[in-house]
């Protein structure tokens, strides 16, 4: 089983060719890889003249999206050994939280959302016509 996002290698891709009824050859297995053309764009610009030296360890951002009343809180509340939940209206999110865990020396960080129909509001309020 493989996923859409899965490379798979030549032998796999034949089997499945060859039973819809394609025939496929291998041209050359050390193709080399393909250069990027057209214009660099800036962010890729910018961190090609980062100094890595001078570069400091940002924690890494998990964000919990899931529908209203699946957990996320409830999650969260297992992971920081906190009770916010408790205090959320009906024990659901109202509104978008961070937070940040540490874990092995390093920092985390975890944001938490309402239930998509609410996050939908929420993020409406910021762009008007959605």
């Amino acid at each position: 089983m493989a996923s859409i996002n899965q490379a798979i290698d030549f032998d796999t891709a034949a089997i499945l060719a060859d039973e819809m009824g394609f025939e496929v050859t291998l041209e050359n297995q050390d193709a080399p890889k393909e250069k990027e053309t057209g214009e660099v764009p800036l962010w890729r610009q910018t961190i090609a003249e980062e100094d890595e030296a001078t570069l400091t360890p940002r924690p890494p951002v998990v964000t919990i999206l899931g529908h209203v009343d699946h957990g996320k809180t409830s999650l969260l509340d297992a992971i920081r050994h906190a009770h916010v939940a408790e205090g959320e209206a009906g024990g659901i999110t109202q509104h978008i939280g961070a937070y940040q865990v540490e874990l092995k020396g390093r920092q985390i960080t975890f944001l938490d959302t309402p239930g998509h129909a609410a996050f939908t509001a929420i993020a409406c309020t910021w762009r008007p016509g959605c």
